[in-house]
């Protein structure tokens, strides 16, 4: 029993180096997908551009989802130059005031080491599982870090709001998430599944703020500019409805998708999980550089391997007790490893150790 006991240590140490080659091998992939994607462009951080010009359209007083004489020359659909909540104009209108367009470029900066920051908490936790997922999101991720889009930030919020799930202010976060981009609205649903009441109530409060927010600095037409807008968007060419030819196909998970997370009360990295993947993969507007958004899904896997102390890569909970000093560590590691009370106050400690090694007590 004890060479099984250290088997499965050895083991957990293999697949740790494992998970950290899986780890290198998906940053070159993640680069080039982020360089192609930008030169393949019809223009480098196209969306931080779109951003940018509804900045400089409320900075001039213009209308916010229509092109007026004098405003920057940018694509449109069906004459609308914008499909974001009116809140992101709104945020962009200092970056659209800084000297020629370089706004754009901070943005896209900022967004580029939010992403590697999210990865870097990922894959500390020397989860195969989370490489693995990694290396297969390489291309979705280069994708976005070369458009500029909100999606980096919205995964490092969601990030946040499972690392801080028992704390009131992250239904907050939520709220901004939510008025940046409606259907983050569905992590409510998993607040809602966990009993977290006084987050619902920080959720409400956040978006009355961010309302205000709209109203003050976009004007309350475009409130309403957008709500009439919401019917005209159409589905992407990669969305559930275009790849199914079934229109209510995204609306299908989506519902699906926030009925678990209501449902997830002894459940909770499930529940949270499946809201990620909804709010993401269960849009009619989905393309893919929103997968990066599904890193977020990953934060439950990656708690659970911080929650338990390791060395070398392993399960290492004997090294673990003599390597850190603080109680705490000392006694949840303890209790991972040691028999029940009765147990120990029964036998003498050559006898506890032979029980915690899996040999019977003699």
């Amino acid at each position: 029993m004890r060479r099984d006991f250290r088997g499965r240590l050895e083991a957990g140490g293999r697949r740790a180096w494992l998970a950290r080659l899986v780890a290198i091998a998906s940053l070159p992939f993640i680069l080039v997908s982020a360089v192609v994607s930008a030169i393949g462009s019809t223009m480098p951080a196209l969306d931080a551009y779109t951003y940018l010009a509804a900045g400089e359209r409320l900075n001039a007083d213009h209308a916010l989802y229509a092109l007026a004489t004098g405003d920057r020359v940018i694509a449109t659909y069906r004459g609308n130059p914008l499909f974001s909540p009116p809140l992101i104009a709104v945020l962009w209108r200092p970056l659209a005031a800084l000297p020629d367009g370089s706004g754009r470029w901070l943005w896209t900066a900022a967004q580029i080491v939010v992403i590697l920051a999210c990865l870097m908490w990922l894959l500390r936790s020397q989860r195969l599982g989370v490489s693995v997922a990694v290396f297969l999101l390489a291309m979705p991720i280069g994708f976005e870090m070369a458009v500029g889009n909100m999606n980096g930030f919205l995964a490092a919020g969601a990030i946040l709001v499972w690392v801080y799930r028992r704390e009131w202010w992250v239904g907050a976060i939520i709220g901004v998430m939510a008025s940046l981009k409606v259907f983050p609205v569905i992590l409510v649903c998993w607040l809602v599944g966990q009993r977290q009441w006084r987050a619902v109530a920080a959720f409400v409060a956040a978006v009355g703020i961010c309302a205000v927010a709209v109203v003050l600095g976009a004007g309350p037409s475009s409130l309403t500019d957008y709500a009439s807008l919401v019917g005209q968007i159409p589905p992407s060419g990669r969305s559930l409805a275009a790849l199914t030819g079934i229109s209510w196909a995204p609306y299908v998970l989506y519902g699906a998708a926030a009925l678990l997370a209501l449902a997830s009360r002894n459940r909770a990295g499930l529940g949270f999980s499946a809201a990620v993947i909804g709010m993401t993969i269960g849009v009619p507007t989905f393309n893919l550089n929103w997968m990066v958004v599904v890193l977020a899904a990953l934060a439950p896997v990656a708690t659970a391997a911080y929650a338990k102390p390791r060395e070398n890569g392993g399960d290492g909970a004997i090294s673990a007790l003599s390597k850190h000093s603080t109680g705490t560590t000392r006694r949840r590691v303890s209790s991972e490893i040691l028999p029940p009370p009765s147990v120990s106050a029964a036998h003498s400690r050559p006898q506890r150790v032979a029980h915690a090694l899996g040999a019977p007590p003699r």
